[in-house]
């Protein structure tokens, strides 16, 4: 996509304007899962789940709105440029896929999963499975539903509805011999590195306690490039990345055994920051 400010054709203008609100929802709800992994106090989460499924709802709204599909249509035959072209094919994608979701499942969907979120934090630290198996596949039983009916909208299989999401057109052929491949090959490389690993020795780290990591993480990101005018470093209980543009939170996991698994966290997160900080200003918010 070019730098410059696209001119807009009318229909284009008026649903690329929606999106625009449409994505910077999207900015809030990822704030909030952000401080949801961080400072949240445990009290709050059954708000928090109401916090995001009414955010959620909202957004949906938007996107399912009737005059947008009017829009969306009106669009296709105006003369765009073709970042304009990809970004009304995306618009349109987005608009399919929601379309085909009742909002109820959409609400019902945030709220398991950010319930099952925080048990499974508990649970993590338990080790234990069977507290968080319940939560779980009440996730997974609202996925599926929510794979079933995209795949009536869009006339695929659940499974590629649900990708179509994230690799729209990668079919579930491709993926099955991509798989196919690892469960022919993996067995034997498994076998030769544990009959290896015995003859190797690892060298032990010594012990680094948070805050030593934590001034080694941001000291790692500046040098990367990372402006801490524009985001910022916390510990969660898994490594992530949210929001964009001017306003990105990365996170990492510090363990006192090993200090180099938050680094990498920490370099891995980053670049995914950097990548979205240097998305073009023009183009901010839109799919």
């Amino acid at each position: 996509m070019t730098d410059r400010e696209p001119g807009r054709p009318s229909a284009y203008a008026a649903v690329a304007d929606r999106f625009r609100r449409i994505g910077v929802l999207g900015s809030v709800q990822s704030l909030l899962d952000w401080d949801t992994a961080t400072m949240m106090p445990r009290g709050a989460a059954a708000a928090r789940g109401e916090q995001q499924a009414t955010l959620a709802a909202i957004a949906h709204r938007e996107t399912c709105d009737p005059a947008l599909g009017d829009l969306l249509a009106r669009a296709e035959s105006e003369p765009l440029d073709g970042p304009q072209r990809a970004n009304l094919d995306a618009m349109r994608r987005r608009w399919l896929h929601a379309t085909a979701v009742p909002e109820d499942l959409v609400e019902a969907l945030t709220r398991a999963t950010t319930e099952c979120e925080l048990v499974w934090r508990d649970a993590r630290a338990a080790n234990d499975f069977a507290q968080l198996q319940p939560h779980l596949d009440r996730v997974l039983t609202l996925v599926r539903r929510k794979g079933e009916a995209k795949a009536a909208a869009l006339g695929i299989n659940p499974y590629e509805a649900l990708l179509d999401e994230f690799n729209p057109g990668l079919p579930k052929a491709e993926i099955d011999r991509t798989l196919g491949a690892l469960e022919r090959e993996l067995p034997a490389l498994l076998r030769v590195v544990l009959e290896r690993q015995p003859s190797h020795s690892v060298p032990r780290l010594p012990a680094a306690g948070a805050e030593p990591q934590h001034r080694l993480g941001k000291a790692l990101m500046a040098a990367l490039g990372f402006d801490f005018e524009r985001g910022r470093l916390d510990e969660s209980p898994h490594p992530f990345m949210s929001g964009g543009g001017d306003d990105i939170r990365i996170t990492t996991r510090s363990t006192g055994e090993d200090f180099v698994s938050g680094m990498l966290a920490v370099a891995h997160e980053t670049g995914h920051a950097l990548y979205e900080s240097g998305l073009p200003q023009a183009w901010r918010w839109q799919p």
